[in-house]
């Protein structure tokens, strides 16, 4: 189905296999045509395999954080599904991903809120309990996170662009996951990695983020390797993880190059660059730690 430029009135309600694509702008402008919520729940809501959006902005959700509202709500039937070059704004969640598998996400433009207190804020891209999924080439403002991932497997995060958001990328109880040469630069902190295993971290980028660069906490069996963390609070901040691999890393100009504390052990260290750091280790502990 061809949506013609113009501004079209949610909501929208997909159960039957449809690609909807839009008219799209000038380069580098959002798309022409418009489906607007009116500040009133889900703008679009995907109940079906194989769905693609393309070329849509979609903007005014509503404002319930427990909705959850969101400008695409992508729920478990929805398999296979696609949302591609479009441009969301004014919404709590910009893209809900809920229990389902093998969705993409790719090369949007997400604008997510900047008033009050974050923790009223939606996240940018939200995946909620969903496997082999792909979110790569967006570019994520605002909000609370850019990308947060909960209980999600065998996954890839790749070349988006966060910024102004509390963590660029946060992991929580997610397993066998890649993230990989992103770039968060203005948030609070870059990417944090929590209660998480076997996730592999490689080539991306974190700069001017005032906490930390990448925080590792409760992570065991993952692959940090070959970033590159630049004035940030803390470049590293490792706390009660074991069992991983921290390698050529470049952390350079932050207040602290790495700190680490709270059993923090049983990792391999080694080959890291760390250059110019205000404090270039702060380790906080009653024993000797061997890198």
């Amino acid at each position: 189905i061809v949506v013609p430029a113009g501004r079209w009135r949610g909501p929208v309600v997909i159960r039957t296999s449809v690609i909807l694509q839009g008219a799209a702008g000038a380069p580098g402008s959002r798309p022409l045509s418009v489906i607007d919520g009116g500040g009133e729940g889900q703008v679009v809501r995907v109940e079906a395999a194989g769905v693609e959006l393309r070329q849509l902005t979609i903007e005014n959700s509503g404002t319930d954080l427990s909705g959850p509202d969101a400008c695409v709500w992508i729920g478990p039937k929805a398999t296979g599904t696609q949302v591609v070059g479009s441009h969301f704004e004014a919404c709590v969640f910009g893209i809900w991903v809920h229990e389902t598998r093998d969705v993409q996400i790719i090369g949007n433009r997400i604008i997510g809120s900047e008033v009050g207190h974050r923790s009223l804020r939606g996240n940018g891209i939200h995946l909620f309990d969903g496997g082999n999924l792909t979110v790569s080439d967006n570019h994520v403002t605002g909000g609370r996170d850019g990308i947060y991932v909960s209980a999600t497997e065998d996954s890839l995060i790749a070349n988006n662009h966060m910024e102004r958001t509390r963590y660029g990328v946060h992991y929580m109880f997610s397993y066998r996951n890649t993230l990989r040469a992103n770039n968060s630069t203005g948030n609070t902190s870059g990417y944090a990695l929590m209660e998480s295993h076997h996730i592999v971290v490689v080539d991306n980028i974190a700069i001017d983020n005032p906490e930390h660069g990448i925080l590792i906490r409760d992570v065991q069996y993952s692959t940090i390797r070959g970033n590159h963390l630049e004035r940030n609070g803390e470049g590293l901040f490792l706390y009660s993880s074991t069992e991983n691999t921290v390698s050529d890393n470049r952390i350079l100009h932050n207040e602290i190059g790495a700190k680490i504390w709270a059993g923090t052990l049983r990792n391999e260290v080694r080959g890291n660059v760390f250059i110019g750091n205000r404090r270039q280790i702060f380790y906080i502990s009653a024993a000797d730690l061997k890198w």
